[in-house]
């Protein structure tokens, strides 16, 4: 791999110290000068770049800093074509200290390069993948303070131009990708589920007559850090590319799929129970669990219509709309 000339990287490293001392001046509160900064990779490292930054501030204090460069937008994806969408949710949105997100300390720009870099608090912990289901469950109360607080600033969300709108067309456009997708590998499978997505109505119109609040939209268990110590331990939801508004049950499923009947019995207790008495909490067993199924029916739109980048065989893709059918059939 080639490296910068001296000159080059030192001039690299200088601009960075500005970028840093002028966002985390106000951040901190107090004298933000570097010292020396080090470098090292973020081995969880998807789509962005990112890196975790170890500074020495003058004041003898030390911190650590979780940086995510952005680039051009992912045109090939709908819902990642705003690209500044998780910079302007944390400046506006999710700056809070009480949400269970990383503390946001500012926004960059790398002059050299144009792309924009938004600076986190750094946490020392683990995903879910690696955590046993206790955290799983901490997880699923701390998503529904976090549904909560925002079904309740709903004017905050609905301002905001960079959210995407989780409504009826959104629904329906994944549906038609999925049919297109399906169409081009498997298209006896395709035939199948395009006479079921026909009648989507009743799980669509479930879907948007919840009270709308923030949705992180892709809550797999990797974007969920839980960080030990004393005391209970941390819960994080991190990457908010595809946040958009409406129903909070959507990520729920997504953080609960794949777990066996048990786990996923208890992950959702402690979803419903954290939001007892909010205008977000349902009825009774049967009200929660026709909304779920509308939220994996969509779910399993949203892979079929990513078969093809996922490698999905013809026996995954037959299974995945019988889980349609399924999902349909309970709404």
């Amino acid at each position: 791999m080639a490296h910068s000339p001296p000159a080059e990287h030192a001039a690299s490293e200088a601009r960075l110290h500005e970028r840093l001392e002028a966002t985390l001046a106000g951040a901190i509160g107090g004298d933000a000068r570097i010292v020396t900064v080090r470098r090292r990779p973020n081995r969880f490292s998807t789509l962005s770049p990112t890196e975790v930054l170890e500074i020495e501030l003058s004041s003898g204090g030390t911190m650590a800093v979780f940086v995510k460069r952005l680039g051009e937008a992912q045109a090939s994806h709908p819902d990642k074509r705003r690209r500044d969408r998780e910079l302007v949710l944390y400046e506006r949105l999710l700056a809070p200290t009480e949400l269970p997100v990383p503390r946001w300390l500012g926004i960059g720009r790398d002059a050299a390069s144009g792309n924009a870099e938004l600076y986190l608090e750094y946490l020392d912990g683990l995903d879910l993948r690696y955590r046993g289901l206790e955290h799983w469950y901490q997880a699923a109360g701390r998503l529904a303070d976090l549904h909560r607080h925002f079904a309740d600033s709903t004017h905050a969300l609905h301002a905001s131009d960079v959210l995407l709108a989780l409504d009826a067309r959104y629904y329906e456009a994944w549906a038609e990708r999925a049919v297109a997708e399906l169409a081009k590998t498997y298209p006896n499978a395709a035939g199948r589920l395009a006479k079921l997505v026909e009648r989507l109505e009743p799980a669509t119109e479930l879907l948007v007559a919840q009270p709308a609040t923030l949705v992180h939209n892709d809550l797999s268990p990797k974007n969920v850090v839980s960080v030990t110590g004393p005391g209970s331990p941390r819960v994080a939801f991190v990457d908010w590319e595809l946040a958009g508004v409406g129903c909070g049950a959507s990520d729920l499923v997504h953080l609960a799929y794949g777990l066996d009947a048990k786990a996923h019995r208890r992950l959702c207790d402690a979803y419903w129970e954290r939001l007892e008495g909010s205008r977000l909490a349902l009825g009774g067993a049967g009200e929660r669990a026709s909304l779920l199924a509308a939220c994996k029916l969509h779910k399993a739109l949203y892979r079929l219509a990513h078969a093809s980048a996922l490698g999905s065989d013809e026996g995954t893709v037959a299974a995945w709309v019988e889980e349609v059918a399924s999902c349909r059939s309970r709404v």
